[in-house]
This record gives C-alpha cells, sequence and structure tokens, in this order.
C-alpha cells in the first residue's frame, strides 16, 4: 500500500509535496483548494494500475484528449505530469 502521493503540474498543484496516505484519509478545506485533483489523480493512478498500463505511450491513446488536457496545470500541453 502507497503511504504518499505528490502532484506536480496536476490542475491547480504546481507541486503538493508528499501527502499522506492512509487506509482511511479524509481531504478537507475550502472550495478550489484542490481537493477533487488529489481524488481524480488517485482515481487515474488505480485506473492505470487495473489496466496493467506499463507504457505511458499506450495510456495516453487510451484516454479521451480532453481528459489528459484537462488533468495538466494550466492545461499547458508543455508541462509534464508527475
Amino acid at each position: 500500500m502507497y503511504t504518499t502521493i505528490r502532484l506536480r503540474n496536476v490542475r491547480a498543484w504546481a507541486d503538493s509535496g508528499d501527502i499522506a496516505l492512509a487506509p482511511l484519509t479524509l481531504f478537507y478545506g475550502a472550495n478550489g483548494a484542490g481537493k477533487s485533483s488529489i481524488a481524480q489523480a488517485l482515481d487515474a493512478l488505480a485506473r492505470i494500475a487495473d489496466r496493467g498500463f506499463t507504457d505511458p505511450a499506450a495510456l495516453v491513446a487510451a484516454l479521451p484528449a480532453d481528459a489528459v488536457r484537462d488533468m495538466i496545470r494550466d492545461r499547458d500541453p508543455a508541462r509534464l505530469i508527475g
């Protein structure tokens, strides 16, 4: 089980720093703080693991173009997400 996650250039997060994860993790904060971005990133990682993607190009090809663009901070395709 993963104990931390770190988002870089994902939606509102330029760099989230390490976010601790536990068997039960609650995210709370003001509207627009990035809680949903964390949940969406975790969901995307779970889908990647379930489908067994090992090739980044195959993963990107399997996703709708809008989904990839919407995940990137400021929708700037020059940014790398991580």
